[in-house]
């Protein structure tokens, strides 16, 4: 979603960058993020971006050994519905 012209003192990048553009940044670069959405919160790493909607990969996630994994699992999140993003802080590093 484009800034609306009511946005004070912004930039044309900023007035030209849409949601999807952040959303293929974080894609690009893999981290995993905490995705605040209308459907929940979510924890995963973006793996697709569309027009209205982008695909999160939760899941599969190493632990501390093999009975910590989990099976990887793809959400499809409509863009309209997200509240808050955030890097996610692994406890495990």
């Amino acid at each position: 979603m484009p800034l609306s012209a009511s946005a004070p003192n912004t930039t044309d990048v900023e007035h030209k960058l849409s949601f999807n553009h952040v959303l293929r940044g974080f894609a690009s670069s893999g981290l995993r993020l905490v995705v605040e959405h209308d459907a929940g919160a979510h924890i995963g790493s973006v793996c697709a971006v569309y027009a209205d909607h982008f695909d999160l990969e939760s899941g599969g996630v190493q632990g501390v050994d093999q009975r910590d994994r989990t099976p990887a699992t793809v959400l499809s999140l409509p863009v309209m519905g997200v509240r808050k993003i955030s890097i996610h802080r692994d406890l495990w590093v």
